[in-house]
């Protein structure tokens, strides 16, 4: 089964409360929430960076595809600097962001179909954004 997930993360201030949000659906399927087709997470993940965020919604994504079954994975992200990290092009000399880095690229030998990670516009990932400046500010107000 082949899953394609928008994934986001988002600080209510950065640093700040991180929130991250996941929308998963099978390839084959159309997005339509209303038949359970589509996976939507919306977390609250403690005190970081926005770009720790996008890792962290990256990691989220991977390890709930695992568990729903998935053989291969498409992963959409607005952050370019985290796709391209991600696959090699830029370098991560941040300490925590290379161990979520590393932590990625872990989880993606586990999906025999591989994972591909692709970047997409802000407006293609509306959806994703929402959930996660709503778990964020979740943070923000427990606080």
């Amino acid at each position: 089964m082949r899953l394609i997930v928008n994934t986001d993360g988002a600080c209510s201030g950065n640093p700040g409360p991180m929130g991250i949000g996941v929308i998963a659906w099978r390839q084959d399927a159309e997005q339509s929430i209303s038949d359970g087709s589509v996976i939507e997470l919306s977390e609250f993940h403690g005190h970081g960076t926005n770009n720790l965020a996008e890792y962290t919604a990256v990691v989220r994504a991977l390890e709930e595809c695992l568990l729903l079954g998935a053989t291969s994975v498409q992963i959409n992200c607005d952050s370019l600097i985290v796709v391209r990290q991600i696959q090699g092009e830029y370098k991560c000399n941040i300490p925590a962001l290379n161990n979520a880095r590393k932590a990625v690229l872990a989880l993606t030998v586990k999906f025999p179909g591989g994972v591909t990670f692709q970047h997409i516009y802000d407006e293609l990932n509306q959806r994703a954004d929402r959930l996660a400046r709503a778990a964020s500010k979740r943070g923000r107000k427990a606080r």
